[in-house]
């Protein structure tokens, strides 16, 4: 994509963006939770979680020094980043007096429609034409409308 949108001197920056993007996914999530640690009032854990982060990013590029790659620097950034960002959502259930089996199976009856539109849109269905992408903005419309009913009883409590 990053190629053919600036040029193929942009070839890098996309390979970048692949190995980098499950813990940009993963910090989308963290990020807008990390205020629930303020209003538990648990300072000391953000300030934990802050120099893990630093520790991390710092060692993640260390070993990219020592290896003299800056892919194998980025994957393991993309690792660590990954880890630590799946701890620190770990400690926001906790903040929030929930686990992960509770949010799953709350989240459960999205992830068969999600789980299908993902495929749909990964599939061509027979090319770039219209109808294949009417079809998959009809996929994601009745996802995203099965959500808001399916979250309806959850904002009125």
């Amino acid at each position: 994509l990053f190629s053919r949108a600036f040029g193929p001197g942009w070839m890098k920056a996309g390979l970048y963006a692949r190995i980098l993007a499950p813990a940009l996914f993963i910090s989308f999530v963290v990020n807008p939770l990390s205020n629930l640690l303020n209003i538990r009032q648990w300072q000391g854990t953000t300030l934990l979680y802050s120099a893990l982060e630093c520790v991390t990013t710092v060692g993640c590029l260390m070993i990219g020094v020592a290896c003299h790659s800056d892919l194998v620097a980025l994957s393991a950034l993309g690792i660590g980043s990954c880890l630590l960002g799946l701890a620190t959502i770990n400690r926001f259930f906790k903040a929030g007096y929930t686990d992960a089996r509770r949010v799953a199976k709350e989240a459960a009856p999205l992830l068969l429609p999600l789980f299908l539109c993902s495929l749909l849109a990964a599939t061509r269905l027979g090319g770039g034409g219209i109808l294949p992408l009417a079809l998959r903005l009809l996929a994601f419309s009745l996802v995203y409308l099965f959500s808001i009913w399916k979250l309806r009883p959850v904002w009125n409590a």
